[in-house]
């Protein structure tokens, strides 16, 4: 089978490509990869793909030529939902119809149409114009020093530097789903014979607050978190205002969109009996465990 990866290098992905570098499989595995001076966090994808495409998949010319060269079975499509579109087009252009497997993202769910748009759209776009697809909506991903999420909880709290956290945050709910075994599934996913189309969501296997998730935290850590409760509607203001600013944004431990989320509760009901009903995900204990582990390598 040949497979086309987005989003290889990334956390999931990187996960997908150590698990597979370690297997004896037939697959003729080809990744797109967007900077040409490409450094992975993962042994696996760097040695893993038989060949490396550097180039851009917003690059409609690019990516219809990679697929008139390379013809996949299936495109395994990690990076950001949002560049869907833009595959279907050239799959299209090449008259070809390889199973897609997108990573989404419950983000879609949100009550805010500036963070729901994106998402909303690009799922419109395959639904209307393309048939043979499974989409995995992933809940709050987390475990790993790579990770964009705890692991910023977790520098700020071991130490000792301010968490600014609005009050009303401490209270969102939220379903964290660790990074591994969310590799674990989208294997399981290429490998079946039978591909099950449709939307799928996702989630971690447990429910807690974000004040919860930095008890936890400070548990694992033996550490204590020191915050300060900005004003939310002056925090999203600031924020917005920094994220105009490049180098700064690349920088800032959250985002607006994350901000204007934060009132909000994840829950989402779980699609993962219907696709593995037999796998069980890690617990949040666990999984924080192995992620501060991880994490001290990198700040000794």
């Amino acid at each position: 089978m040949k497979i086309l990866f987005t989003g290889l290098s990334g956390l999931v992905g990187s996960h997908i490509a150590n698990s597979l570098l370690l297997e004896n499989n037939n697959y003729n595995i080809c990744s797109v990869v967007r900077n040409t001076n490409f450094s992975s966090q993962s042994l696996g994808a760097r040695f893993l793909p038989n060949k490396i495409y550097f180039g851009n998949i917003e690059d409609l010319g690019f990516l219809s030529k990679l697929l008139n060269e390379f013809h996949p079975d299936l495109i395994v499509h990690l990076a950001q939902i949002k560049f869907t579109p833009n595959i279907i087009r050239a799959i299209k252009i090449n008259n070809i119809s390889p199973h897609l497997l997108i990573l989404g993202t419950t983000g879609v769910f949100s009550q805010f149409k500036e963070c729901s748009d994106i998402y909303l759209r690009s799922e419109a776009y395959l639904r209307n114009n393309y048939e043979n697809f499974t989409v995995l909506r992933s809940s709050l991903i987390f475990g790993s020093h790579y990770d964009r999420n705890f692991n910023k909880l977790f520098k700020r709290i071991i130490k000792n530097r301010v968490l600014l956290i609005p009050k009303i945050a401490l209270k969102s709910q939220y379903q964290p789903i660790y990074y591994k075994d969310l590799g674990n599934i989208i294997l399981n996913q290429i490998k079946e014979k039978n591909k099950k189309n449709g939307f799928y969501n996702i989630t971690g296997s447990n429910t807690l607050s974000l004040g919860e998730i930095i008890k936890n935290i400070e548990l694992t850590t033996s550490s204590k978190a020191i915050i300060f409760y900005p004003p939310l509607k002056m925090f999203i203001y600031v924020v917005k205002v920094l994220e105009k600013m490049r180098y700064i944004k690349r920088k800032l431990p959250i985002n607006s969109e994350q901000l204007l989320r934060i009132k909000e509760d994840k829950i989402y009901n779980s699609d993962l009996k219907k696709l593995m009903p037999e796998y069980k995900l890690a617990s949040i204990k666990d999984s924080l465990k192995s992620q501060f582990l991880e994490i001290k390598k990198f700040l000794l």
